[in-house]
């Protein structure tokens, strides 16, 4: 039996796909939120001044990226977090209000770090998923592979 021919055989089979996608978007958004909030908010070692919120979202999208990819046993899902993060980020910098941003001051290298942070930790996900791509991503994965080439 084929990968496309197991997954068409699960219960719910696309709907729940849809449903942990979109899951995954609105947990990314839910990141995004809260990195936000700690974006401004700085960790000091000494003389260097750490962004919170950077330190906080690189790692959650870096995270949230691989796990969508196993979960949904898709490397294009690695993404699917950060599109909830963009859209909270977006939101957040130019949402409605007569004064401009909603949460995020408009420059400085505190919202430029938060930003670069989530960008740089999907890429890390996506690179890590893709430059592996001889691999399967889940283990019943590994177990089909191998009984269907011998």
């Amino acid at each position: 039996m084929s990968f496309d021919e197991r997954r068409a055989s699960r219960p719910g089979g696309r709907r729940t796909t849809v449903a942990a996608g979109a899951s995954l978007v609105l947990l990314g958004a839910v990141v995004g939120f809260i990195g936000l909030l700690e974006a401004t908010a700085l960790v000091r070692l000494g003389t260097l001044h750490l962004s919170f919120g950077a330190l906080i979202v690189g790692p959650a999208n870096f995270g949230l990226g691989l796990f969508a990819a196993w979960g949904l046993r898709s490397r294009e899902a690695a993404v699917l977090p950060a599109f909830g993060w963009f859209a909270a980020f977006m939101f957040g910098g130019f949402g409605p209000r007569p004064g401009g941003d909603i949460l995020v001051p408009g420059s400085g290298w505190d919202v430029v770090a938060f930003a670069a942070s989530g960008l740089l930790g999907t890429v890390c996900a996506v690179a890590v998923l893709f430059f592996g791509a001889g691999r399967p991503l889940h283990p019943d994965d590994l177990a089909t592979d191998e009984s269907e080439s011998g």
